[in-house]
């Protein structure tokens, strides 16, 4: 049998990469789930946005045949967050946010967690690409828990990324608003209107490019 890396390393180049993501879902191991928690480090962006998938899809797996192993990976994903922790958490939030979107048991458990994060004061203190896995996990779970993450201490403090400097920043917090269906409640800098900014994000196991203007009009 070939090892854990290899397998993951051949899924996640796979030009079938829906096909492949089930392959792995086939022989669920921990050595799996460690090299998905890995590769959320990679610089490509396709990589690392596979390897936010596979980890959502593979710790749904593992929920179904051990409950508490699910849990420690979360928790290491939040712990990767922590300044004591000594890492970056590079990845987590996406990663937290595409398995919490996976399994309601675990959304349960630790969504009240992942929102604790979506205060202004601590978004906007984070660094860019952190924030950016926040905004963007309120994307991916805005459908599914719109009564949770539009509360208004949340929806004030994506409001206040819509001017961070960073573009991604600033289109991730719109798309997040646009999704809980409160961008047109909040105002909004009409200088968006016209943003060339460009960023890249993961919808439906694809990969989009978008201008802040083209998310603002669309």
């Amino acid at each position: 049998m070939a090892s854990a890396r290899k397998r993951f390393l051949e899924a996640l180049r796979s030009d079938d990469w829906p096909g492949a993501l089930e392959g792995l879902g086939e022989e669920l191991s921990r050595g799996l789930v460690s090299q998905a928690v890995a590769a959320l480090c990679s610089q490509e962006p396709i990589t690392r946005w596979r390897a936010v998938e596979a980890l959502g899809f593979l710790v749904s797996k593992l929920v179904e045949e051990d409950q508490e192993a699910s849990r420690d990976v979360v928790r290491r994903l939040l712990w990767s967050l922590n300044e004591e922790s000594g890492s970056v958490g590079w990845g987590a939030p996406e990663a937290l946010a595409e398995i919490l979107a996976r399994d309601k048991g675990l959304a349960q458990e630790f969504l009240p967690i992942f929102t604790s994060f979506l205060k202004a004061g601590l978004l906007l203190r984070m660094p860019p690409a952190i924030a950016q896995g926040f905004l963007w996990g309120v994307f991916r779970l805005g459908e599914l828990y719109g009564d949770i993450l539009g509360k208004k201490e949340i929806l004030q403090a994506l409001a206040s990324c819509l001017l961070w400097a960073d573009p991604a920043c600033r289109g991730l917090s719109a798309l997040a608003l646009k999704r809980l269906k409160a961008l047109e409640s909040i105002p909004v800098p009409a200088s968006l209107f016209d943003d060339q900014g460009v960023f890249t994000f993961m919808d439906k196991g694809q990969l989009h490019t978008m201008s802040i203007a083209e998310v603002m009009k669309a």
